[in-house]
């Protein structure tokens, strides 16, 4: 791993860009820090929720189940609107759902403690009964 003044550098530049950063970057990023054993600071976590809230509607389904599986494997609860947006993105995209992605999204509701909106589940199972 990078030395800390090295990483603190990486993280306030990262933050500082995350406004820029579109969804797959923002799960990508997480997901590399954690498998890297990196816990990433607060704020740049915040900022990254932030902007995955504002391009919700852009998130693609490999996408919404990884960032909420990268909180859970970080230890990490997200924002309640990140939660939110991430559900209503799913309903959204249910249809494009695999059953991969399925089962990664229902594990992770679960193990955040999330209730699924009415009709989602059903929702992403409807779509695979086809």
């Amino acid at each position: 791993t990078p030395d800390a003044g090295l990483l603190d550098a990486l993280q306030a530049r990262a933050t500082s860009m995350s406004g820029k950063f579109q969804p797959q970057e923002i799960a990508l990023l997480l997901m590399e820090l954690n498998t890297l054993g990196i816990k990433p600071e607060a704020g740049l976590v915040e900022a990254l929720q932030e902007q995955a809230i504002a391009t919700a509607g852009s998130f693609m389904p490999e996408n919404v189940t990884m960032i909420l599986h990268v909180f859970v494997t970080m230890g990490v609860t997200p924002m309640p609107d990140l939660v939110e947006a991430m559900q209503t993105r799913a309903r959204q995209t249910a249809a494009a759902f695999t059953m991969q992605e399925v089962a990664m999204f229902e594990s992770a509701i679960e193990k955040l403690a999330v209730t699924p909106h009415d009709g989602l589940l059903e929702a992403l199972h409807g779509s695979k009964a086809k």
